[in-house]
C-alpha cells in the first residue's frame, strides 16, 4: 500500500494513562490502567520526551531526523508509526496522527479492548472507528458486527486480570489433582489423622522471613528426609508458631495438612522434602509485605548485595554456592526479596538446589555436596539440597542495598569474563526472571524501581570456569574481607 501524504503539523496531547522514566538513554514506560511496564528504546524515548515538551508533529520529525541522522521522509515514517501505535493504545490524543499501513482485525480488536476512547467511538459509529484505526478493507465487515456491550465486558475482564483481581491461587487445581486418586485424599487424611492421635509427633520449628512454621512429622523417616534441607533455619521449638503443617503417612503416600485441610500430597519420600520446602516458602512470602520478588541468587560482601538473576541452566545456583563458600554472606538461592519501601534485600536463605551437573564443580569448595541425598523436585528436576554452613548466612533480620546486578550464563565453550551491561538491557532481562509484584504498581512505585535500577552496576557473566567467575566477582566487590 502506498504511503499517505504527510499529516499537517499539530499538537499531540498525552492522555495521562502512561508515564516515562528515563534510564540512561532509554526509558521505562508505565501504563497504570493496564499495569503494563515497557522498556522504550532510544528513538521511542526521544519521541515521548518531545511530546511532553509540547512539540508539534513536524517538530518531532525534525528532532528525530537530526538526532538519528536520517532523512526527513524516513524520520516521518518512523515517528508516524510510533505515534499511531501509542494513539491506538490510548496513551496520546491527536487528530493529526496518521499511520501509513492498514492494520489487521486482530490488532484493531486489541486496540479497542485497551482503549476506552476508541470503544466509545466504536459505540457511536463502528465505521468511523474503523477509519480511525485504518482497518484493512477485507476485515471491515466482520468489524462492524462486534457487539459494543461485549467489548466492554471483555475489556473489564482484562482490566481485572491486570489488577490481579483474581481468586487465591491453587485451591481448585490442588483439590482436583488430589481427588483424582483411588479414593479421596480428604478421606485418607481424616483416617490417617485419627490413626495418629495419641502417637507422639516429631516437631520442628522453622523461620523464614518473619513467619515461623511448625512442622509435625508422623515418622522419624519423614523428619530425617525434610529436616536436612531446613536445619539452618530452625529455631527454638518452644516459641510460638504462625503456621502449623502436619505431615501424615500411609505407606508410600504423604499428605500435608494445614488447619486440618490438605494443602499438598506426594508419593514417595523423595518428593516430600521439595514439597514441604515449597509450602514454607509460599507461606513466608504470603505473610510478608515486600515490593518485588525476583528469581535470583543473592550474596553480599557485608555492605552491599550481588543479585544474580538467571533462568534454569544459567549457572545461577552454582555461582551463588561458589560465592557463598568463598567468603560472601549467603542471602538466597532462588528468591530475592526487595523490601517494600527501601528496596533493600532481605535474606531468604533457602537450601541451595544443586543439580547433578554441578556436583563435581562444587565438590572442591564443599566436599560434602556429593554425600547429599538427591530429591525429585516438583518441576521434574533431581536436586541435592545444600544447606549453607554455620556463619555463612546473613543475619535473618539484616537488610542491605543492592550494589551489583550480574546475569550469569554458563556454557562449556564460553570465555569467563565480566562484561558491563547497559541498564535498560539489564531491566529487559530482569523482567523475564519470574518477577512477582504483590501489590498494584503506581507511578511512585515504578519511580522507586527505576531509581533502584539507576543505583546498581549491571553486568553479564558468561562463564565456563566457576573459580574464575568467583575471582572476577570478588575483584568487582573489592573489600578488605577479600584482600589477600
Amino acid at each position: 500500500m502506498e504511503a499517505r501524504d504527510a499529516p499537517a503539523s499539530g499538537p499531540i496531547r498525552v492522555t495521562g494513562t502512561g508515564c516515562l522514566f528515563v534510564l540512561e538513554d532509554e526509558g521505562v514506560f508505565f501504563a497504570m490502567a493496564q499495569q503494563a511496564l515497557y522498556v522504550f528504546n532510544t528513538p521511542a524515548t526521544l519521541i515521548w520526551c518531545c511530546i511532553e515538551e509540547g512539540l508539534s508533529t513536524d517538530e518531532i520529525v525534525r528532532q528525530y531526523a537530526d538526532t538519528f541522522d536520517v532523512d526527513h521522509a524516513e524520520a516521518r515514517g518512523h515517528v508516524a508509526s510510533v505515534l499511531d501505535q501509542w494513539q491506538g493504545m490510548g496513551y496520546i490524543e491527536s487528530r493529526d496522527v496518521q499511520g501509513q499501513v492498514e492494520i489487521s482485525f486482530a490488532m484493531a480488536l486489541g486496540r479497542l479492548l485497551g482503549n476506552d476512547a476508541l470503544r466509545a467511538e466504536f459505540a457511536k459509529s463502528p465505521s468511523a472507528a474503523a477509519g480511525m484505526l485504518r482497518l484493512a478493507s477485507a476485515d471491515r465487515e466482520a468489524f462492524m458486527f462486534l457487539d459494543p456491550r461485549e467489548l466492554e465486558r471483555q475489556a473489564s475482564r482484562l482490566g481485572s486480570r491486570a489488577r490481579r483481581d483474581v481468586a487465591p491461587a491453587g485451591t481448585d487445581t490442588l483439590f482436583s489433582a488430589m481427588i483424582d486418586q483411588d479414593h479421596t485424599v480428604l478421606e485418607f487424611a481424616t483416617g490417617a489423622r485419627w490413626r495418629r492421635l495419641g502417637a507422639p509427633a516429631i516437631e520442628r520449628l522453622y523461620r523464614m522471613l518473619t513467619t515461623s512454621v511448625r512442622v509435625r512429622f508422623a515418622t522419624a523417616a519423614q523428619e530425617a528426609h525434610v529436616h536436612a534441607a531446613l536445619a539452618h533455619v530452625e529455631i527454638d521449638a518452644s516459641l510460638a508458631s504462625d503456621v502449623v503443617l502436619d505431615i501424615l503417612e500411609d505407606g508410600d503416600r504423604h499428605v500435608i495438612l494445614e488447619d486440618l485441610l490438605p494443602v499438598g500430597h506426594c508419593l514417595g519420600p523423595g518428593r516430600l522434602t521439595p514439597l514441604v520446602k515449597s509450602l514454607i516458602v509460599q507461606r513466608a512470602l504470603n505473610r510478608y509485605p515486600f515490593f518485588l520478588q525476583l528469581h535470583a541468587g543473592v550474596v553480599s560482601n557485608g555492605k552491599r548485595c550481588v543479585v544474580l538473576p538467571g533462568a534454569p541452566g544459567s549457572g545461577k545456583t552454582t555461582l551463588t554456592a561458589g560465592l557463598a563458600f568463598s567468603g560472601f554472606e549467603y542471602f538466597s538461592d532462588e528468591v530475592a526479596v526487595l523490601e517494600e519501601v527501601t528496596l533493600t534485600l532481605r535474606p531468604f536463605p533457602l537450601a541451595l538446589g544443586i543439580k547433578p551437573g554441578s556436583v563435581g564443580v562444587l565438590e572442591e569448595l564443599c566436599p560434602r555436596v556429593r554425600e547429599l541425598q538427591p530429591f525429585d523436585r516438583e518441576d521434574g528436576q533431581r536436586v541435592r539440597y545444600l544447606s549453607p554452613d554455620a556463619g555463612t548466612c546473613a543475619s535473618p533480620d539484616a537488610t542491605l542495598p543492592a550494589g551489583w546486578l550480574i546475569f550469569p550464563r554458563y556454557g562449556s565453550d564460553l570465555e569467563t569474563e565480566l562484561k558491563p551491561l547497559r541498564k535498560p538491557e539489564a531491566l529487559r532481562r530482569l523482567m523475564h526472571e519470574c518477577m512477582v509484584l504483590p501489590e498494584l504498581l503506581d507511578e511512585a512505585r515504578v519511580e522507586r524501581f527505576v531509581q533502584w535500577m539507576r543505583s546498581v552496576e549491571c553486568y553479564e557473566l558468561p562463564m565456563s570456569s566457576l573459580g574464575e567467575a568467583v575471582r572476577l566477582v570478588k575483584r568487582l566487590c573489592l573489600d578488605s574481607r577479600f584482600q589477600a
